[in-house]
């Protein structure tokens, strides 16, 4: 496992790059990769409306898988105890959820995952201004639409007697529970990092995920694995 630290990527974070070590799982974000390439090449030949739509949300699922593994593979490089907590919403949509939460001891870890050329979003805040993901009000306010989306889930009439339905909602409220408690903490234990597998300008995987830590990131020097960002 190698990591070296970037500085200046951001005012308000720190950039690290974590190898890819693991060659049965590097295999599996090829397969992403491929897939991601395959729509992509699709969209630009096709001249027919439907075909280029559909390669256009087969791009952005392959884009989403390969943020998601290479935050799996990164999460048990860099904090190999922790425990992630359910955090889908009900729906196919993701907007207004984390795509991971992660638990290790009382500290959370809230991650945006990214994949092929996609960046950090943004949504309103509490107080209806815009705020990019990873600063605190985003996080404040994607709890809080977590927390909304519990309180309709226990009132839905699929609760109780549908069963997948039912253990979602249970989880979404535990992790949201869970949430709360770090938030209200002083300081708060809610920790924002940002996981992205790129891709380079030929369609190819470069060696390395970019693991990004919001706020007051600091590593220990080059080439020191950090085991607690």
């Amino acid at each position: 496992m190698n990591y070296r630290s970037v500085s200046g990527h951001s005012p308000k974070s720190h950039l690290i790059l974590i190898e890819i070590d693991i060659q049965k799982e590097r295999k599996r974000l090829e397969k992403q990769r491929r897939k991601r390439l395959a729509a992509q090449e699709t969209k630009k030949r096709t001249t027919d409306d439907d075909v280029k739509s559909q390669a256009h949300a087969d791009m952005i699922k392959a884009s989403s898988n390969l943020g998601t593994m290479a935050t799996d593979m990164a999460i048990r490089q860099i904090l190999p105890n922790a425990e992630q907590l359910p955090s889908d919403i009900p729906g196919k949509g993701k907007s207004g959820q984390f795509d991971r939460v992660y638990i290790t001891g009382d500290q959370i870890y809230v991650v945006e995952s990214k994949g092929g050329s996609s960046d950090l979003g943004s949504r309103k805040d509490l107080n209806n201004q815009q705020s990019q993901q990873g600063t605190p009000e985003y996080i404040a306010s994607v709890i809080q639409n977590m927390s909304d989306k519990v309180d309709a889930g226990l009132v839905d009439p699929r609760y109780g007697v549908d069963e997948a339905f039912t253990n979602q909602i249970d989880g979404l409220e535990r992790t949201v529970t869970k949430l709360r408690i770090a938030q209200s903490s002083t300081p708060p234990k809610i920790t924002s990092l940002q996981i992205s597998q790129r891709v380079d300008s030929n369609g190819d995987l470069p060696p390395s995920i970019e693991a990004k830590k919001f706020e007051n990131f600091s590593v220990k020097a080059v080439g020191a694995a950090n085991t607690n960002p």
